[in-house]
């Protein structure tokens, strides 16, 4: 399914639209999880080794929520999305902040960027290969622009957590909602939406690591993210708040993320 060009073109129709953008700040980037997220860029730019001044690469920025919060903390950021809306929405919020001479938000198709290669020395990518249909195609441009001796971090959805195999197999039990599409980079989840299609991938985390391996990048560091993401499901604050505080205890006190739902992944080219 995935290896369709109508599939695929509906894919970016949907990312395409302001409304796709703005249903994910709502879900997964509002003030609640901003707690989490300030421990997860603190950890990522020390395993980076990222020092105040330096040029990180955000690709997939969306509405920038994560370029700015490596621009607070000193960094420079180049962020590509292709989607025009998300670009909308991140310049406004760059703007906001008071960041425009940090950030520079340019339009980019992470299957075919417009980077020399070689020219990254630090690049990020969070949460945005799952919803990409060509996502071998995605992984070799990363590591066309990595340069020797250059640091990737990937974050993705985990299909060996608790949560994935709980919520599989209440979809294959009770045959409700999409069902998950078994495939070598692990399950698919295709929704059909107003304005186009949504892949939602849970990733194989061993597929990953090698397909990132057989462009040169080699694995160094693996941290979980978030636990769970089931306070996108919860109807009250206190029962979300409950998730959060999880979530944040889980990533500081034990960061094992075989069983988490977000991994984050951090991956050095290895020089020519």
């Amino acid at each position: 399914m995935t290896d369709s060009r109508g599939n695929i073109r509906s894919v970016k129709d949907y990312l395409q639209t302001e409304d796709a953008h703005r249903s994910w700040i709502a879900r997964y980037r509002g003030p609640e999880t901003d707690p989490f997220y300030a421990m997860a860029i603190d950890y990522t730019s020390k395993v980076m080794g990222l020092n105040e001044g330096e040029t990180v690469f955000d690709f997939g920025c969306g509405s920038a929520k994560h370029s700015i919060r490596f621009a607070e903390r000193g960094m420079r950021v180049r962020a590509f999305d292709f989607s025009s809306s998300a670009l909308e929405l991140a310049r406004a919020a760059i703007e906001e902040h008071g960041l425009s001479d940090r950030i520079e938000a340019r339009t980019a198709d992470l299957t075919d960027l417009p980077l020399a290669d070689g020219s990254v020395r630090a690049g990020f990518c969070w949460g945005v290969l799952m919803h990409i249909p060509e996502v071998e195609k995605a992984i070799s441009e990363l590591g066309r622009v990595l340069a020797p001796g250059g640091v990737l971090v990937v974050s993705e959805s985990n299909k060996s957590s608790l949560e994935s195999a709980l919520i599989r197999s209440a979809k294959y039990l009770t045959k409700r909602g999409v069902q998950p599409q078994r495939v070598p980079a692990g399950f698919e989840y295709w929704s059909t939406e107003a304005t186009g299609a949504l892949v939602t991938r849970e990733t194989d985390i061993g597929w990953l690591t090698r397909a990132f391996g057989s462009h040169g990048m080699k694995l160094y560091d693996r941290h979980s993210g978030q636990f769970t993401e089931l306070y996108t499901r919860l109807p009250t604050a206190w029962l979300r708040k409950s998730v959060h505080l999880l979530n944040e205890m889980w990533f500081r006190f034990i960061p094992i993320p075989h069983l988490a739902f977000g991994n984050i992944l951090f991956f050095e080219k290895t020089a020519d």
